[in-house]
């Protein structure tokens, strides 16, 4: 499994350069553009981490059917907002050279989710951590189900990002012929 992990890094590290190349300066050299690019995910992901882990902690002080709902309309947008370009780029990612290593399908499959996976490590990990110790202070119901809403609607969201990734990309090969 490290070896797979491992593998999905460097077709992670990929997928991050092709999102972020595409809206490229000309003038930058190929070393700049993958700095750029690493700083770039690791940015978004950050920015994404810190405001959503402030909005489950605001919401866990004043727990109100009104903000548990704004909290989750947050998570759906900004995951989709950040995450579009890399998972739009994760989707035109091939795979194929995977074929010649010597891993089985199966093990070619799990490499894709971890790289799939690695997009969304940090926020994922953030929400899924915080959310459950801040309602802890109310009940471990309202942990529960805390937890359980933030789940649901970042796989949801997730789920869309997927969708609208693939949808893009193959609007944009069918017009170009590719």
């Amino acid at each position: 499994m490290k070896e797979l992990w491992r593998i999905s890094g460097v077709l992670y590290r990929e997928t991050v350069f092709k999102g972020i190349e595409e809206v490229r300066i000309v003038d930058k050299k190929p070393e700049k553009l993958v700095e750029s690019a690493k700083r770039q995910m690791w940015l978004n992901k950050l920015i994404v981490s810190a405001f959503l882990t402030f909005a489950v902690i605001v919401v866990a002080l004043n727990p109100t059917p009104i903000n548990c709902t704004i909290l989750l309309v947050n998570i759906f947008f900004l995951f989709i907002l950040f995450f579009l370009q890399v998972v739009t780029s994760f989707v035109s990612q091939s795979f194929d050279l995977l074929h010649l290593l010597p891993l089985s399908n199966g093990e070619i499959a799990k490499v894709r989710l971890l790289t799939f996976i690695r997009i969304f490590d940090l926020p994922l990990a953030v929400v899924a951590i915080v959310t459950p110790l801040s309602f802890l202070f109310h009940s471990i119901i309202s942990a529960f189900w805390s937890f359980l809403g933030v789940v649901t609607t970042e796989v949801l969201a997730i789920a869309i990002v997927f969708r609208l990734a693939k949808f893009f990309h193959t609007k944009i090969a069918y017009s170009t012929g590719g």
